[in-house]
């Protein structure tokens, strides 16, 4: 109910907010081609400037167009150069997990098997952040920060164990979880390459990135849900525990290409509709350390493994008035990898392996923004 909660008044927020500023921005400079004369004949009017090109200024000397749609004509910057600050507000949907298998034999597992253990976390929180670039006619370079804003996660943790091949999970809890800490950072360049796309006035701009994830997060107060009784010391299904169980830290770390598909959307005495799609791939590596804080004996599992992110992204803005914009974004990004992992046990180090290594996350993000240009 209180994740309902969250993304129902920050989808209301968001358009209401739009709305609003979509008003206010048809009062003050949207161009019409032409104008009419006291003796009521149309004329040519000057020629309009496109407000959907970055060299272009939706302002004129004395301030923003009053009447835009009666032939008022917006000047020219001296330079296509523009700032930009957005503030974010991000609704993050998704999970990040890992799994392990042992490769046997030994005295526990005398056979090698996948999975042994698997841990789902989910990612169900609020972000904020800003987004710094500078963008000018051909190019446009910028960096992008979010953290958490509360330390509640929901949807929390699911850790499966199994006890032998080809069987179903033989236990199965679920635990509460917060944030520790919190990081995405994206660095990011993009070209402008073509301003024909397929025969249509769309822009193709390449773009190259560097994009980070930190997930720190600690699972606390869980409950077994399963236990078919074939792993010793668990928990009876129903029981209940108090306080920190287990502490992870996943980090993320991509190098990506991709492309853009640029496209502004003129309307006649209205605000014109920049939307962007973007898809970018990228190798990816992974690191990862989770720590049990339930057992008489201290037990590290650290994972590095190394794989690939698909991302998808779809955004548009509008602009409000000569200095800010409203925008929305939808992204989708999933990661896969694989490698290696070894355990501290106490005091004792185990060997290294790879059977069944996997550390995957998917996630879908919805995100408002307020941009301000200077």
């Amino acid at each position: 109910m209180k994740t309902f909660v969250r993304h129902a008044l920050l989808l209301l927020a968001v358009i209401v907010v739009c709305q609003t500023g979509i008003a206010l921005a048809g009062d003050f400079y949207w161009v019409s081609s032409e104008k009419t004369d006291a003796a009521g004949d149309q004329k040519a009017a000057a020629p309009a400037k496109s407000l959907c090109c970055p060299e272009e200024s939706i302002c004129s000397d004395k301030g923003c167009c009053d009447n835009a749609c009666d032939g008022c004509v917006c000047s020219a910057l001296e330079s296509c150069r523009t700032w930009y600050v957005d503030y974010l507000i991000q609704e993050k949907i998704g999970y990040t997990s890992f799994q392990y298998g042992f490769p046997g034999p030994s005295s526990l597992y005398p056979a090698a098997y996948s999975p042994v253990s698997k841990l789902d976390y989910s990612l169900n929180s609020t972000w904020t952040g800003l987004r710094v670039g500078v963008e000018r006619c051909e190019w446009d370079i910028h960096l992008e920060w979010l953290m958490p804003m509360v330390q509640h996660i929901d949807g929390g943790m699911y850790d499966y164990d199994w006890s032998g091949p080809d069987r179903a999970f033989a236990s199965l809890s679920h635990s509460a979880t917060r944030w520790n800490e919190g990081q995405q950072i994206n660095l990011e360049a993009d070209y402008k390459y073509s301003e024909c796309f397929l025969g249509m006035p769309i822009e193709v701009w390449p773009l190259a990135g560097f994009r980070f994830q930190r997930f720190d997060m600690t699972a606390y107060d869980g409950i077994q849900l399963v236990n078919d009784g074939t792993i010793p010391n668990l928990p009876n299904p129903g029981d209940t525990w108090s306080g920190d169980a287990l502490t992870i830290n996943q980090q993320y770390y991509t190098g990506y290409i991709g492309f853009q598909l640029r496209r502004c959307i003129e309307r006649e005495c209205r605000p014109p509709i920049n939307l962007v799609f973007q898809f970018d791939w990228g190798g990816t590596g992974a690191y990862m350390v989770d720590h049990h804080l339930r057992r008489e004996t201290d037990l590290y599992s650290m994972q590095s493994t190394g794989g690939d992110t698909v991302h998808l992204a779809l955004r548009g803005d509008v602009p409000i008035n000569c200095h800010l914009k409203l925008g929305l974004q939808a992204d989708y990004m999933r990661i896969r990898t694989t490698g290696t992992m070894h355990q501290i046990i106490g005091v004792r180090t185990t060997d290294t392996w790879s059977e069944g290594v996997l550390v995957k996350s998917e996630q879908t993000d919805i995100t408002a923004y307020l941009q301000y240009t200077f």
